[in-house]
């Protein structure tokens, strides 16, 4: 028997035409296309990502501060190192000047007192010379009394002793009791005229002592003078 196969070629012919058709027909206009959305891996993947970038800023921001406080602390630290030296080198130059100061007071104040030691001398040579003559006055005869005392305590081993005295006193002046301890010392009394009513000189073979104010003021003005140097 002889068999065709036309049909069959026709029938594929068609099914594949009809599948063509098929594909086509399944593919959408281009205006009628929609957006697609991106699926829910991808959405959690911008997430990380997103996360991870401003895990990377706030790392960097902490790490710029941190260089902040660090450069902050450092240059702190240098000022106050510098501010220290400053005050230190102020510190010393003000001492200097201090020194020099108090050295050129303190000359000052020497040179002063050093012109005033003269006035001064002379003014408490008025003053001791005033104070004398005014005890003097009031209270002679007890004055000379008590200088004979000291002075002949002075002179026991003398024999013989002449006492001058100014003539107002020798008036006053009755007697030597109680004045000379020693019994045997022969004691003569004469006036002179040139001797104060507080001034005594006593005369012995060896000795010459003047108990007159002229002579306790070159004590004073002697003791004054040691004083100034």
């Amino acid at each position: 028997m002889n068999f065709r196969i036309k049909v069959s070629k026709k029938v594929v012919g068609v099914r594949l035409d009809e599948q063509r058709s098929r594909k086509v027909s399944s593919v959408p206009e281009p205006s009628c296309v929609e957006k697609v959305e991106p699926s829910e891996k991808n959405k959690k993947e911008e997430v990380r990502d997103y996360s991870m970038l401003l895990a990377r800023i706030k790392e960097l921001e902490d790490q710029l501060v941190e260089a902040g406080e660090m450069y902050f602390k450092a240059g702190y630290e240098e000022g106050v190192k510098v501010g220290r030296y400053e005050v230190r080198k102020e510190i010393e130059s003000l001492r200097e000047q201090l020194q020099k100061n108090i050295a050129s007071l303190k000359e000052q104040f020497d040179k002063i007192i050093g012109s005033l030691e003269e006035p001064l001398a002379a003014f408490a040579m008025k003053v001791a010379e005033k104070v004398i003559h005014q005890e003097v006055s009031e209270r002679g005869k007890e004055i000379v009394r008590k200088k004979l005392e000291i002075l002949l305590k002075k002179l026991t081993d003398q024999a013989k002793i002449l006492i001058r005295l100014n003539p107002d006193i020798v008036r006053n002046f009755e007697d030597m009791k109680g004045v000379s301890t020693i019994p045997t010392q022969k004691i003569s009394i004469i006036e002179d005229e040139n001797l104060a009513p507080g001034d005594c000189v006593v005369e012995t073979d060896r000795y010459i002592i003047e108990g007159t104010i002229k002579r306790e003021l070159e004590n004073i003005e002697a003791e004054l003078s040691k004083g100034g140097k």
